[in-house]
């Protein structure tokens, strides 16, 4: 039913706007890090009504789901595996504590409304491994590619995930939907300095990115 309820949005989405094709949790993990961001549940994870109402008309695609906050690589893989197995848009971000340590954030989707996003994050919670899942506001992304082919778009996908990231497939198009682009997206931070981290690691590894905001309709 949770899959059936989840999955009817993502059409919704596909239709409407956007489409997208990726735990033992330890739920809010209290955290502050010196690059910028926290990590409790209360956070940059929630807004006031006014902001939610601003970014939403300049950011088509600002929202997504906070499932969980992880400690090291392979409880982070295990979750967002089992999130996928179970339909869901799942994949992770790590965001540094220190110049030496990290917590891996565990996200489902990414949406152009607060309602949706909000509907999407009640269905996980009724999954063991999204009970402590929450609504967040996090706007920017690294984008590694974008594609007209759909294939090209999966090939850059399966070669980011043989470097150990966790990237995702987000469609744009224009209004009618006739021309939908394919974008591999990695990541999701509410500023782009937060993102600095992430940005070095693929620096090193020669892949290619920008930093971005997705938008509803193709540019």
């Amino acid at each position: 039913m949770i899959v059936a309820r989840v999955l009817l949005i993502t059409v919704m989405i596909a239709l409407g706007s956007i489409a997208q094709v990726s735990a033992f949790s330890l739920g809010p993990i209290n955290v502050k890090s010196k690059f910028g961001e926290r990590f409790d549940a209360e956070i940059e994870l929630t807004a006031k009504q006014s902001e939610k109402k601003s970014v939403a008309e300049t950011v088509a695609a600002p929202y997504v789901v906070y499932v969980s906050s992880h400690l090291d690589v392979p409880t982070t893989r295990r979750v967002v595996n089992e999130l996928r197995r179970k339909g869901l848009s799942a994949y992770s971000s790590p965001i540094p504590i220190d110049d030496k340590r990290k917590i891996y954030r565990v996200y489902v989707g990414r949406y152009n409304s607060w309602d949706l996003a909000r509907e999407v994050t009640k269905q996980v919670r009724k999954l063991s491994l999204g009970k402590y899942a929450i609504l967040a506001s996090a706007p920017y992304v690294l984008e590694s590619g974008n594609f007209t082919d759909e294939q090209k778009a999966r090939e850059q996908i399966k070669l980011l995930r043989k470097k150990m990231l966790s990237p995702f497939l987000f469609i744009t198009a224009d209004k009618n939907f006739s021309q939908p682009r394919f974008r591999v997206l990695l990541g999701a931070f509410r500023q782009p300095e937060s993102a600095s981290k992430l940005s070095e690691q693929l620096s090193t590894l020669d892949i290619s990115f920008t930093i971005d905001q997705p938008r509803r309709t193709a540019c």
